[in-house]
């Protein structure tokens, strides 16, 4: 089951559903027994939970330590069911990780238990391909949760765009908390929101980052910087992206069966491993930002 991360908060979605016979059905009695990094136990009760519909639960729990995380559901009389996993919290920023521990073991095996104690190697493949990804891409996409600011330099960063001047910035998430300033780079004086337009249109209503500040009626290269406050990255990390962490972090891990870069198959005999998985490249390959001089 993956976990799932809410929002900017550090909230992870823990869900499950019971079934009878193949059909949502409710327990007698469940509850949800979380234990921390530190070995603190909690335990959710029905009252607790969230229960949307027929056999389905879930709860959002706040993740305030780094480290492994546990959890197990269990339902008892109706439906019975026991169902154990792990997620791992790495960073402040819980979206770091594009893949959940969890589901990078299903794609390595349908027993995850067959996995115990190699986490610590699958949380290093997972964010080596997460970085990984990032560098090929020339941009991340787990977002920030707080907003922060950077300054560009008008004259490298500016485009022609039918007649008007676009300004080329990194991924931005979200619209709130978004600033725009220009300036010198030591005074900055504000710009008003109606005097520009976020680029590309509907990027963030179709969960794509804004990659451009179009200047309405005016030019950004009269002024030597421009500074943006704003919560950089994506919305949301695109499925393709998903996909492709997934692909890789499980070619990596594999990667230690074969030092030489070579490994052994009973139907294709040896064969060699490349830098970065075929179906990656191609998965991403539109994600990939243009240089800027």
């Amino acid at each position: 089951m993956p976990v799932l991360f809410k929002g900017d908060s550090e909230l992870a979605t823990l869900s499950t559903t019971f079934q009878v016979d193949g059909e949502p059905a409710d327990p007698t009695t469940v509850m949800l027994v979380v234990t921390d990094p530190n070995g603190e136990v909690t335990t959710y009760n029905s009252g607790q939970l969230t229960n949307p519909s027929t056999g389905v639960y879930s709860r959002d729990v706040a993740c305030t330590i780094e480290g492994l995380w546990q959890y197990i559901w269990v339902g008892t009389g109706a439906a019975v069911k026991t169902q154990a996993g792990t997620w791992f919290v790495t960073a402040s920023e819980l979206r770091r990780l594009y893949v959940p521990l969890e589901e990078l073991k299903l794609s390595l095996t349908s027993k995850t238990d067959a996995l115990t104690g190699r986490d610590p190697l699958l949380l290093r493949a997972l964010t080596a391909a997460s970085r990984g990804i990032d560098a090929f891409c020339g941009q991340r996409f787990w977002r920030d949760g707080t907003a922060s600011a950077r300054s560009y330099l008008t004259r490298s960063r500016t485009v022609q765009d039918s007649g008007d001047e676009l300004l080329l910035i990194d991924p931005v998430a979200t619209a709130t908390d978004l600033a725009v300033e220009v300036g010198t780079g030591t005074s900055w004086a504000p710009v008003d929101g109606g005097l520009f337009e976020l680029s590309p249109d509907n990027a963030l209503a179709d969960q794509r980052a804004v990659t451009g500040l179009l200047r309405v009626a005016g030019r950004w290269s009269g002024s030597r910087r421009v500074r943006v406050t704003a919560r950089w990255g994506w919305p949301t990390v695109p499925d393709e992206v998903v996909q492709a962490t997934l692909l890789q972090a499980t070619r990596l891990y594999r990667r230690k069966d074969s030092p030489e870069g070579v490994l052994g198959s009973a139907d294709w005999g040896a064969v060699r491993l490349g830098r970065i998985d075929p179906d990656v490249k191609e998965l991403t390959e539109h994600l990939r930002l243009p240089g800027i001089g």
